[in-house]
């Protein structure tokens, strides 16, 4: 949490970035219950195509082609993750913009 130094962010602020946070936590723990296996299922699926484009059909089970499934799969998974991440924490910010607009603070 960075603040310019002498200022101090009115409740609103701090409300508004702790439901961001809570927006973001809530969302990597949905990613957890519902996203994390089709993530795995369908970035595995597509790194094994894009292995075999890259290294040949049929892939072989050489280190690099094993490599390169594994590191793409991660990295989907992470992009997936990510996403859910950044959703939730649109969703809590959401809810604190509207949280300050039903105290009467404004925008």
């Amino acid at each position: 949490m960075t603040m310019i130094p002498g200022t101090n962010p009115g409740p609103s602020a701090r409300t508004t970035r702790l439901l961001t946070l809570a927006g973001a936590g809530l969302g990597l723990v949905l990613f957890f219950t519902v996203g994390l296996a089709p993530s795995l299922l369908y970035s595995g699926g597509a790194s094994a195509v894009l292995a075999g484009v890259f290294f040949g059909r049929p892939a072989t089970p050489s280190l690099g082609a094993e490599a390169f499934v594994v590191l793409t799969m991660a990295l989907g998974v992470t992009a997936v993750a990510a996403l859910f991440a950044a959703l939730g924490a649109a969703a809590g910010a959401a809810g604190g913009a509207l949280t300050r607009a039903r105290a009467g603070h404004g925008a």
